[in-house]
């Protein structure tokens, strides 16, 4: 079992402590401080594992003929694949039944020739593997905007654990708690994304504010384990900051990073250093800032769509080559032309589809990125250097005596 202390911060919970009592579709309670953790349906799609996978096969047919997570269920839902190939399929039947020794193709004088051709096929190729480029360094550039955030969580929380290791526990972690939530926020704002709603006008919902006020192993129902070791994840706001944050009609994320930027002025100021003037002052708000940057750089991409005149082009451009592979592949007389037209259209279509998906990976989907875990990371990773005492060697000054990082820095250099 659990308890919470007069600052509400939760202990460890054991993984023996952690005890499923009942579960079924709709509810999994856990035995634990806090209230039972709902897991519905709904829930445990939200929640849906990453797909994992290797590339070291000697046998490439395991991965070909894989369907889960692969780009067949989406691709085979299209209807320009199956119309394109149902056309040529019509066509050929015509021109089977139709076919005499004298007149072996009925389709001749509309037949198009293969030459003729290569202008329009190199031109939605290029278009194609155009798109995907700009497709998948989007996708880049969202994961760097990712890890950015947790690496500038974790420059505030050395700063922090350094700058104020004299200090109470619960001041760090009252300023790294509002770093984490800030960077929460961003994910599950874009977490409840779609394609018909903006993302910056979607709503966090009660669920997710549920599990920023609530210990992360709670919200779980199991215990979290970084390094093989049970690491505490207490809850990272108060239902009254929770409230607040709920009510206020700004940047909410931003909101919590200036909540962090004062306490850590305030901070500075009990060490009886100027934060208006302190180097160590501007390296903190320098990480937050960064916080800020990539988290607004994710929200404001999201919500840049593609081009519709671009996306237009793509797709006339496809269904013009589609028509002229209809009537085309009549010109090989051989049975086998409708399976040859439905892969090329199959390949053609889900290459597109495979760009599509790398516009926005913040879904639901196995294949787009694990956001739930990385909140799990963040609030198991970053949380111990400040919520916790961490270890200092005998070669550091008692967290007492010891001065600011950048201060000591700046004193070492004037010295020199």
């Amino acid at each position: 079992m659990c308890s919470a202390d007069s600052n509400g911060k939760t202990e460890a919970i054991k993984a023996v402590d952690v005890q499923i009592l009942k579960s079924d579709d709709s509810t999994v309670t856990v035995d634990s401080c806090g209230p039972p953790v709902r897991n519905n349906k709904a829930l445990k799609h939200k929640h849906k594992e990453q797909l994992s996978y290797s590339m070291d096969h000697k046998l490439l047919l395991t991965t070909l003929f894989k369907w889960r997570g692969s780009i067949l269920p989406t691709v085979l839902t299209k209807l320009d694949i199956w119309i394109a190939t149902g056309v040529h399929t019509a066509l050929f039947v015509v021109k089977e039944l139709t076919k005499t020794p004298e007149r072996p193709n009925i389709f001749e004088p509309i037949m198009v020739d293969w030459g003729s051709l290569n202008m329009a096929i190199s031109l939605m190729v290029f278009y194609l593997v155009f798109f995907n480029s700009e497709c998948y360094s989007r996708y880049r550039s969202f994961y760097a905007a990712c890890t950015g955030m947790a690496g500038s969580i974790g420059d505030v929380g050395i700063i922090v654990a350094a700058d104020f290791a004299a200090l109470p526990a619960k001041f760090r972690w009252d300023v790294m708690r509002y770093c984490i939530a800030s960077a929460c926020l961003v994910y599950m704002k874009m977490w409840d994304g779609n394609e018909e709603q903006n993302s910056k006008d979607q709503e966090i919902d009660d669920d997710e504010w549920k599990r920023l006020t609530s210990d992360e192993a709670v919200y779980l129902g199991r215990p979290v384990v970084r390094n093989e070791q049970v690491v505490d994840c207490p809850p990272l706001l108060t239902e009254k900051e929770a409230a607040a944050l709920r009510a206020y009609k700004g940047n909410k994320s931003v909101l919590l990073q200036t909540w962090a930027t004062r306490l850590a002025a305030e901070g500075y100021e009990k060490r009886g250093i100027e934060p208006e003037t302190s180097c160590a002052m501007a390296g903190l708000g320098n990480g937050i800032l960064a916080l800020k940057a990539h988290g607004g750089f994710i929200t404001n991409t999201v919500a840049l769509p593609i081009p519709y005149p671009y996306w237009h082009m793509l797709v006339l451009i496809m269904i013009v080559n589609y028509a002229f592979f209809a009537v085309a592949f009549l010109d090989m007389d051989a049975y086998i032309t409708p399976m040859i037209m439905f892969l090329t259209v199959l390949l053609l279509s889900a290459f597109r589809e495979m760009s599509i998906q790398l516009v926005n990976p913040f879904g639901h989907d196995e294949v787009d990125f694990p956001v739930s875990k990385y909140i799990t990371d963040l609030r198991a990773g970053m949380g111990p250097l400040a919520h916790d005492s961490p270890p200092w060697p005998d070669t550091l000054a008692p967290p007492e005596k010891a001065l600011p990082f950048a201060v000591e820095v700046g004193s070492a250099a004037a010295a020199s």
